[in-house]
């Protein structure tokens, strides 16, 4: 009976570590989730205000060719 109370016992322990080493993992796993989504949100905004400033470059070049077309 005492070797099956072992083995019973190093299952537990097994289960227990197995557990604990599936909650890490999962932690991990949330923390990276929400770092990547931080850098989704980071990455759009950052295209947003490149696309605003390179439309106020094309604009600006824009007035300046209409005006040197309008010097005499």
């Amino acid at each position: 009976m005492t070797s099956f109370n072992q083995m019973l016992e190093r299952i537990q322990q097994r289960d227990a570590a197995l557990q604990g080493a599936k909650e890490e993992l999962e932690h991990r796993v949330q923390a990276r989730t929400e770092d990547l989504q931080k850098e989704v949100v980071e990455r759009k905004q950052a295209e947003t205000e490149m696309r605003r400033a390179k439309e106020t470059a094309e604009g600006a070049s824009r007035a300046r060719r209409i005006s040197c077309q309008h010097e005499p």
